[in-house]
């Protein structure tokens, strides 16, 4: 029996600890087991609830068992009810009878779209999916499912439909031609508007040219446009348009046109805009006939009126000779006997007939200006500023005057007015260096604003720049008749020699420190 024991007992407890192994290793197992379902559910859960706002369960009898906290969702109010015994709103009898049905069949369902009242007055919208799932034997035990606040989405949709509304409202009911054409130039969509001003069934425009409503004329330059707005070489086009109407009718109309890009940025074709510009443009051309009109009749009014000063000035001179030449021989002969104060008078007569004289010289030079046929041809105006200042310098071998005129100063020109012009200019510089020491007077040319202007330039007694909108109207003097002699209109002459030119002419100067008069022969 003892030596049984002593063989037994060795036995008995490798069992022991057989046993003991196993039971640890199985309860090391189902630690593992358990720790891994731990694992599996907390990442089920992390996945539902970043994929989504809640999670749920139901049981074979489609109550809630498990609910999740999520958006606007309460659990505790949620737990044992189905989902049509909740305040869902927005569906119907029919939608219900339709998803209980699914659920019946043991089916999937994916966005399942309604409102919910989480608080009075407050409606959100929610989506939810669901999915079956059975025990082993395959029994079926309920749904698992995921649900998503939507307000935003839906809040977004509805203010882009409303959005859209309004848009197609413009669309519909704007005043002026709205249309696309595809990358081949044919019309896609118009508005109500461009059927009325094209007088062209919806029917008929649709699926058309654009370039084929342009007028005949305009028709290739109209396709040559929309060519290189559809190639990018031009990013739009804001352009007037002769068009033709279906019933041959023609119109006037103002394009903006520019690309139309899709949501891969490459060109799906182009939007327009037309204006009917009609009314306008027969105004334009009503006012433009008027102008010319106007324009003429003021051209003749003054050719009569440079004709009749012309013969009035010329039929003058005369008389006035007569006058000056008589007082001359009374003070030739009759000086002696005759008081101071008579001898006084008839030398002021004689000085006012001359000076009415030399009135009416500058009055027929100003005539002939404007009269004179324009000829241009190349004029040395260098070579002509130095002949005329020797014929000034003749006048006055006395006075020490240096001037200087620079080298090879040509233009288009009239010649028989460009001397004129210099000569006034010129004579004016010369006038007003009169009481000047050491004068000086140049003759030049400089670049105004990108622009050849030729210049006058003198160190004499200049003018108030104030006053330099009176300097080329006729007959206005900004310095005394006793200090400087003249008539006023030599300036006058010189502006109206530079706009047949088609140029300008202006002075810049400074009391006291001379003057520059500048001029373009445009």
């Amino acid at each position: 029996m003892q030596n049984l024991l002593y063989y037994l007992l060795p036995v008995a407890l490798a069992a022991v600890a057989l046993a003991a192994f196993f039971i640890v290793r199985r309860r090391r197992e189902r630690r593992q087991a358990q720790e891994a379902l731990r694992d599996s559910e907390a990442r089920f859960r992390d996945f539902t609830e970043l994929s989504s706002d809640w999670y749920w369960e139901q049981d074979a009898e489609f109550r809630f068992r498990v609910m999740s906290n999520g958006a606007y969702v309460n659990p505790q109010s949620t737990i044992g009810k189905t989902r049509w015994e909740l305040p869902i709103v927005g569906m119907t009898e029919t939608d219900w009878q339709a998803h209980r049905e699914t659920l019946e069949r043991h089916e999937e369902f994916r966005n399942l779209v309604y409102q919910n009242e989480p608080q009075p007055g407050v409606l959100r919208w929610y989506s939810i999916s669901g999915r079956p799932f059975f025990g082993l034997g395959g029994e079926f035990l309920g749904y698992r499912g995921t649900g998503t606040d939507i307000t935003r989405h839906k809040q977004a949709e509805e203010t882009l439909r409303e959005h859209a509304t309004q848009l197609q409202l413009i669309y519909d009911t704007a005043n002026v031609s709205i249309f696309n054409v595809d990358a081949q130039g044919v019309i896609t969509h118009a508005n109500q508007r461009m059927t009325e001003m094209f007088a062209c069934p919806m029917a008929r425009l649709i699926g058309s040219e654009y370039v084929a409503h342009i007028h005949p004329a305009e028709r290739e330059t109209g396709r040559t446009k929309m060519l290189a707005l559809l190639a990018s070489d031009i990013p739009m086009v804001s352009l007037e348009r002769h068009y033709m109407r279906d019933d041959g009718t023609e119109f006037w109309g103002h394009l903006t046109g520019r690309q139309m890009f899709g949501v891969d940025g490459k060109a799906e074709g182009l939007v327009g805009v037309i204006a009917d510009v009609s009314e306008r443009k027969r105004a334009e051309d009503a006012l433009r006939e008027m102008n010319e009109t106007l324009e003429q009749k003021v051209a003749e009014r003054t050719r009569e009126l440079e004709a009749f000063s012309y013969s009035v000035a010329h039929d003058l001179r005369g008389p006035l000779r007569a006058i000056d030449g008589f007082s001359q021989l009374v003070l030739s002969d009759n000086a002696d006997k005759l008081d101071p104060a008579s001898v006084a008078h008839l030398r002021r007569v004689r000085a006012a007939a001359q000076r009415l004289g030399d009135l009416i010289d500058d009055l027929l030079e100003l005539s002939l200006v404007s009269r004179t046929e324009l000829n241009k041809q190349k004029a040395d105006l260098s070579l002509m500023a130095r002949e005329v200042m020797a014929s000034i310098q003749g006048t006055q071998p006395e006075r020490e005057v240096l001037f200087s005129a620079a080298d090879n100063l040509c233009a288009q020109a009239d010649l028989f007015l460009a001397r004129i012009l210099l000569e006034n200019l010129l004579g004016n510089a010369w006038k007003y260096t009169g009481k000047t020491a050491s004068a000086r007077i140049e003759f030049g040319r400089t670049e105004q604003n990108g622009e050849a202007a030729y210049f006058v330039r003198d160190n004499g007694v200049g003018f108030d720049m104030a006053y330099a909108d009176k300097l080329f109207k006729p007959f206005q003097r900004l310095h005394h008749r006793d200090d400087f002699e003249g008539s006023g209109i030599g300036l006058n002459i010189v502006q109206r020699i530079v706009a047949r030119h088609g140029g300008r002419v202006w002075a810049e100067g400074k009391p006291e420190a001379g003057a520059t008069f500048y001029f373009t022969f445009g």
